[in-house]
């Protein structure tokens, strides 16, 4: 389902001249809780699927990474703020957990 209608989401393009998607991940619309990133790379919820993962790559430009934060937290936005310079995460994140998200904002080699 989804909060707004789709006659808005499509009103909305052409009044700001920006390209717009009806994405869901998991059923879940509010997506913008799930991900955070920095313009060229992002941390992505581990629950999101292949297709799903795919589409909003290719829709953003994105390179995205699966994962969590905050020692699972899936709602990766709620214990993340990232920038292009670097990034900062909520103090119940786990080493591994850090070294995912450094790795996926693409300031950490793989």
């Amino acid at each position: 389902w989804s909060s707004i209608p789709i006659g808005l989401v499509f009103r909305n393009e052409e009044t700001f001249k920006i390209p717009t998607a009806d994405i869901t991940i998991r059923d879940v619309p509010t997506i913008g809780s799930l991900m955070a990133h920095n313009g060229t790379h992002g941390l992505i919820t581990n629950e999101v699927s292949q297709a799903e993962l795919e589409k909003l790559e290719d829709f953003l430009g994105l390179t995205l990474v699966g994962g969590s934060i905050n020692m699972g937290a899936t709602h990766i936005a709620s214990g993340v703020a990232v920038n292009k310079h670097g990034f900062i995460v909520g103090e119940s994140s786990g080493c591994p957990e850090i070294i995912n998200a450094d790795q996926a904002f693409g300031f950490l080699d793989n």
